[in-house]
């Protein structure tokens, strides 16, 4: 059956997934006067997602019914253009930099043309680049027998939720979490576009109302369609896209819904968020390693390029993670001052070293501390999964056990 058709069977259940993903991105827990005024320095560069959602995919449907967004697994050479001629524009736009300062000799309206006649030919490719690399991870899924959140009830042959993303900037994230402690006590979403001096305007905003707040660049996000950043490597491109995909499935699952009850406010598990972010990270790398292997194997671009920092001997887990734990040690001792302070001065000895952060305080630790695999977690989650993924012969069965439960304490536990 087309893809077209196994689409229009489940419209229903993609609207579902609309409301699933306002729920995750637009929750309102916290004190109702502290989050009015939250909202209130957020609101000049709100973002919508459930307007962009609706719009993205009636913009969708129109190219399914002109049949200008072909679902091809086979069509990777168009992908490989797509993403060489993305490295060309960067190459080109750093080239016209250096002849506008007269850096280099050349001409200009050259360089200008060559940037535009790419740029004009990507956008003309993109939808059906995105529908290429959706049906190839729905291959690689379906290989792996991960169908969808209810298989052992309904026999169904359909991906569901199926793979859908849209290749452009996704919208910035305001984390904030309180300055005694460190937990995300809400999220919200602002708009695609945004400078250093428009983030540290929001930031010093939520300051001055007692709270820490951090504007974080995303790499993707799991509305419907989900966002896959416009400036990353096919390879890690294709690992957002998987890891966003996977959110959406696992709300049909007791692990996901339960995370989606603690960001809409319904329920505080902080650790159930880190459950769910560690485990979508480390399903998502093996499905795109596969898909990568299958379709892309002898493409050059590789996510090194986009590493921290140049490799030597300065550990940035170690000094991060030694970090978190003596912030955390402050914050217990209510010594939230020296701990701000204390931050800034890190933040200052990792720029020294090769590592830039604008920003490290209680917000930073809050939103990356929920990955378990990052230098600002102190989680034993990820351990935890690792060890629980050794001891399943199969993805599936992996994501079957984990997805079936609800408590991080019962994850550490089974891993032992």
């Amino acid at each position: 059956m087309k893809r077209i058709l196994a689409s229009n069977i489940i419209s229903t259940k993609v609207f579902a997934l609309i409301v699933v993903a306002t729920i995750l991105f637009c929750g309102c827990n916290g004190e109702a006067g502290l989050t009015r005024q939250i909202n209130q320095i957020a609101d000049p560069y709100h973002f919508s997602i459930f307007d962009w959602q609706i719009h993205a995919l009636t913009r969708q449907y129109d190219q399914y019914i002109f049949n200008s967004r072909a679902e091809d697994p086979e069509n990777s050479e168009l992908v490989k253009e797509y993403f060489s001629n993305r490295q060309q524009v960067v190459a080109l736009e750093q080239k016209l930099l250096m002849l506008q300062q007269g850096l280099e000799d050349g001409d200009v309206s050259s360089v200008e043309e060559q940037i535009l006649n790419l740029s004009e030919r990507n956008q003309h490719i993109l939808s059906e680049v995105e529908g290429t690399l959706s049906a190839q991870v729905e291959t690689i899924l379906a290989e792996c027998g991960i169908i969808n959140p209810w298989q052992d009830v309904h026999n169904a042959a359909v991906v569901f939720p199926p793979v859908n993303f849209v290749i452009q900037p996704p919208p910035h994230l305001l984390v904030i979490s309180p300055r005694d402690e460190i937990s995300r006590y809400k999220d919200i979403a602002l708009v695609q576009i945004m400078n250093d001096d428009q983030k540290q305007a929001v930031e010093e905003e939520i300051e001055k109302i007692g709270m820490s707040g951090l504007v974080v660049r995303l790499g993707g996000i799991a509305t419907y369609p989900s966002f896959v950043a416009d400036t990353l490597p096919l390879d890690y491109s294709i690992e957002v896209a998987v890891e966003e995909w996977f959110h959406q499935y696992l709300f049909f699952r007791p692990l996901g819904f339960r995370y989606g009850m603690h960001i809409a406010g319904i329920i505080r598990d902080y650790e159930i968020a880190t459950v769910n972010e560690a485990l979508a990270g480390m399903v998502s790398q093996e499905i795109a390693s596969m898909v990568y292997e299958k379709y892309y194997q002898e493409t050059a671009t590789t996510s090194a390029n986009y590493a921290m920092a140049p490799a030597n001997e300065f550990d940035f887990y170690a000094e991060m993670r030694t970090t978190r734990l003596v912030v955390d040690e402050m914050l217990e001792k209510g010594q939230v001052e020296e701990a701000e302070q204390y931050m800034e001065e890190r933040r200052l000895y990792l720029a020294s070293n090769g590592y830039y952060i604008r920003k490290l305080n209680q917000a930073y630790f809050a939103f990356y501390g929920t990955y378990a695999s990052s230098p600002g977690s102190v989680s034993p989650i990820g351990s935890g999964l690792k060890a629980l993924r050794e001891q399943n012969p199969s993805l599936k069965d992996f994501v079957e056990q984990v997805s079936s439960m609800t408590d991080a304490e019962d994850i550490i536990a089974a891993a032992d």
